[in-house]
């Protein structure tokens, strides 16, 4: 279980105060809330881009911020999906076990091919960022992550700038990725429509969590 303590924020409209947050770190977790309500700003927080000075985010006792990011093991798919322009897709999804280079050469080998075809990107492998399609860079921007071999995802609305039915797989994606690789996952969205059931749900509303120590399924929301 995590536990998060002092997530408090200044902003110009309102703040955002957590006093204590938990949250399961093997599970489905959906961080949900209207637009403005201090969602991104949370995550930005937790993955170390916004000065928190009092937070700590714990794991059995132990705080996950003293120790250096690299061996955090959280990955992060963001709005806008941050591919490298300049790269194709094959290098935007191999960039991470380049740079880090913690695991084996055969490990890294397997989890590549076995994410091409879980992703279905044999076809776009040599395609620049730029020219790839929305689902596409969606797909591309999971793989990446899960090459850096994560033990939790942290995602800000990926897939909202989809249609409907590329939203929908992206979100069944997330249940795949759950189940295969066995990753728990924060989801911001505002959208939870094709959440599965089985998730757990967190409202935000104004810059705090309503229901931080007790999670709702999606008939609760």
């Amino acid at each position: 279980m995590y536990v998060v303590k002092n997530l408090n924020l200044a902003r110009d409209t309102f703040e955002i105060k957590i006093p204590q947050w938990n949250f399961s770190n093997a599970s489905k977790n959906f961080l949900v809330g209207p637009s403005g309500c201090g969602k991104t700003s949370v995550v930005r927080a937790l993955l170390g881009l916004e000065l928190c000075p009092d937070l700590t985010w714990e794991l059995d006792g132990e705080n996950i911020f003293s120790k250096p990011m690299e061996n955090r093991n959280l990955a992060a798919v963001f709005q806008d999906l941050e591919l490298f322009p300049h790269m194709n897709a094959k290098e935007n999804i191999q960039f991470p076990s380049q740079v880090k280079k913690r695991a084996e050469k055969t490990a890294v080998s397997q989890r590549y091919d076995l994410l091409i075809k879980f992703l279905n990107l044999e076809s776009c492998l040599e395609t620049k960022a730029p020219r790839l399609s929305g689902g596409e860079r969606q797909r591309v921007a999971l793989a990446r992550a899960l090459m850096s071999f994560p033990k939790f995802m942290i995602l800000d609305e990926p897939f909202s700038a989809l249609d409907e039915s590329n939203k929908q797989q992206g979100f069944e994606l997330l249940d795949e990725i759950h189940r295969l690789f066995q990753i728990g996952f924060l989801c911001v969205s505002h959208d939870v429509r094709f959440a599965s059931d089985d998730s757990y749900f967190f409202k935000m509303e104004q810059g705090s969590i309503l229901n931080p120590l007790n999670p709702l399924n999606k008939t609760q929301l």
